[in-house]
């Protein structure tokens, strides 16, 4: 924009979805048994991706009677995987998830130490910059982020009023079963326009309530949120052009095991 720049933050992913931003690094180069009990067919598989249609047709549902720990521990993990691949870390296809991310799931005591909202932030930092390629079609990651984030920051882009956040609650609820009207066009070209032409004083800057009503969840890692000036009320100016190389940026870590 014209007068400076506006970007999702640690803040923002801490608020809206509640999920942790500081904690273990969420980066891993072993395997995992797919599920502990199932292989699916090969023509489930493409490269180190499985068909979320295969997850949803062998772990879609449970009998109620089922009480062994271990077979709800294995549809625990079909659905947490199943979350991540449609709705977290979404690819092009939003048809496959990565074989990858069971390795996290092998310990259900320890899943909350990885830092999940600064790893979902960084893929969908990457998505949004492979995105301005013209011949990238759509964009994945964690778009819905993106859209809740739109919502709080950009008002003039809905033409009904903001909801009301629902007490003791993340922030990002606030859009759950609410009808939402969207006052603008879908054309790329016009929201190029819209955003080459907003004010400062069109956007929200603050939008979040003070920390003392907020729930623990949301505010985990705070101390480390000050890396984008804007929140504190202070000048973010326009920054020099990145120093980015070259070789670090094709590195996409999605490759073979030991080698990327």
């Amino acid at each position: 924009m014209s007068f400076g720049e506006c970007t999702i933050t640690l803040q923002d992913i801490g608020m809206l979805v509640g999920l942790p931003v500081d904690g273990e690094s969420v980066l891993s180069r072993g395997r995992a048994n797919i599920l502990g009990l199932v292989v699916p067919p090969q023509s489930e598989i493409k490269g180190h991706r499985m068909k979320l249609s295969w997850l949803a047709a062998n772990f879609g549902d449970i009998a109620d009677d089922i009480d062994d720990v271990h077979v709800l521990v294995r549809y625990a993990r079909a659905w947490i995987l199943r979350y991540v691949g449609g709705v977290l870390v979404l690819d092009r296809s939003s048809s496959y998830v990565s074989l990858r991310w069971l390795v996290f799931l092998r310990d259900f005591d320890i899943i909350r130490t990885y830092a999940w909202g600064a790893a979902l932030l960084g893929c969908l930092y990457r998505n949004l910059c492979t995105s301005t390629d013209y011949k990238t079609l759509t964009c994945s990651g964690f778009t819905l982020l993106l859209q809740l984030w739109a919502w709080e920051r950009f008002p003039t882009i809905l033409s009904s009023p903001l909801p009301p956040i629902p007490p003791a609650s993340l922030i990002g609820l606030r859009w759950s079963n609410t009808a939402t009207k969207i006052s603008m066009s879908d054309d790329i070209k016009f929201y190029r326009k819209y955003f080459d032409r907003t004010i400062r004083k069109s956007i929200i800057w603050q939008p979040y309530p003070p920390v003392e009503q907020i729930p623990g969840d949301c505010t985990q890692g705070m101390q480390i949120w000050d890396r984008v000036m804007r929140q504190f009320s202070c000048q973010q100016p326009i920054p020099n052009p990145p120093m980015t190389l070259a070789n670090v940026h094709a590195l996409t870590l999605r490759g073979k095991v030991e080698d990327d």
